[in-house]
């Protein structure tokens, strides 16, 4: 599977209000090596039809999971990986996902980079001997990694350096999220959730007829959140290492990587980036980890009005400080 863990947001459902001409379905698997959360607000005589979109959402994430899981030969990446730099013909998925990961990878200044898993896996070796690795092993690592030599030949087709390795869980959560919502409406459901691992979506009004309530962890803070954001059809995401990391010698180092320098992001605590789909919300969210607050959420501004952001960093003397879009504020939850 996928591994991935990006637990930053929670949804909130403690409205004590009527709950309108809408009943509630959930529903939730395992795909992509975390949790998916599906839920759907019916009318009253429709649950079956809901039932069956429910279930074609997770016939879409069992099919892409098993094309993406890094950790099954018969899988598309591992089949690329076995290529050793010749042509491999992927699923439509994999295809689209590779695409729009090279778009961003500009968009993003380069710090967001779907062939980072030579870097990732030098990391990964570096903590089970618990030792940095040397500056010649970063070298040789971050020589590997460019996105943009990813040869897309259409119809599906595919040819990867031999000395790259592609890790599309940097986004490929968000990508399935955004199918999922399209799977819904298309089956006549305009108002739903999908929580996959934390990439959320947040389709039209939530059951009890008001935006959906997503609830941003506190950095650091034992489950506890830091506020809340309400969404309508709009995605959030949260990046950050206080949740998962490498420790080395005692150190947290972040499991988020900047491709540009080989190291591991430092400073940025975690990065909240609400946009109009979850792929740009859970790509966006693992930039900003990497550019800062500064240079992270101009990004974000220049993106335009449906987008926002808020990032906590550590200052020199310990404390957090949060640092916002000016956008962010009409998203956040005044009761």
């Amino acid at each position: 599977m996928i591994r991935r863990l990006a637990v930053g947001c929670t949804v909130l459902f403690f409205y004590s209000l009527p709950c309108f001409a809408f009943e509630k379905l959930t529903s939730a698997e395992y795909f992509l090596g975390t949790r998916i959360d599906v839920t759907v607000c019916y009318e009253t005589g429709t649950k079956q039809q809901a039932v069956s979109a429910v279930d074609a959402v997770w016939a879409r994430f069992s099919v892409a999971h098993a094309h993406m899981n890094l950790f099954d030969p018969l899988s598309d990446l591992s089949k690329i990986r076995r290529a050793a730099g010749e042509t491999v013909q992927v699923q439509d998925d994999v295809y689209a996902l590779i695409e729009v990961s090279k778009k961003y990878k500009a968009v993003s200044g380069g710090v967001f980079d779907v062939t980072i898993g030579s870097l990732s896996d030098l990391w990964t070796r570096a903590s089970l001997r618990n030792a940095i690795p040397s500056s010649d092993e970063i070298r040789q690592a971050r020589g590997q990694v460019d996105a943009g030599r990813i040869e897309l030949l259409g119809n599906g087709r595919v040819r990867v350096p031999s000395d790259m390795v592609i890790d599309l869980g940097g986004d490929a959560a968000g990508y399935l999220a955004d199918k999922s919502a399209g799977i819904l409406r298309q089956a006549g459901f305009m108002n739903f959730l999908v929580n996959a691992g934390g990439e959320i979506y947040a389709g039209g009004r939530s059951c009890q007829g008001r935006p959906w309530r997503v609830g941003i962890n506190k950095p650091q803070g034992g489950g506890r959140i830091s506020g809340v954001v309400e969404l309508q059809d709009a995605a959030v995401s949260t990046s950050g290492s206080y949740e998962r990391y490498w420790t080395i010698k005692g150190q947290h180092w972040s499991h988020i990587i900047n491709p540009v320098t080989g190291y591991p992001a430092q400073d940025v605590i975690s990065a909240t980036v609400i946009a109009p789909t979850a792929l740009e919300a859970d790509i966006f969210s693992t930039a900003l980890s990497v550019l800062g607050p500064l240079v992270g959420n101009r990004l974000i501004e220049r993106m335009g009005p449906g987008y926002a952001a808020m990032i906590t960093a550590g200052a020199q003397d310990g404390q957090l400080l949060e640092y916002s879009t000016a956008g962010y504020s009409k998203f956040k939850s005044i009761r």
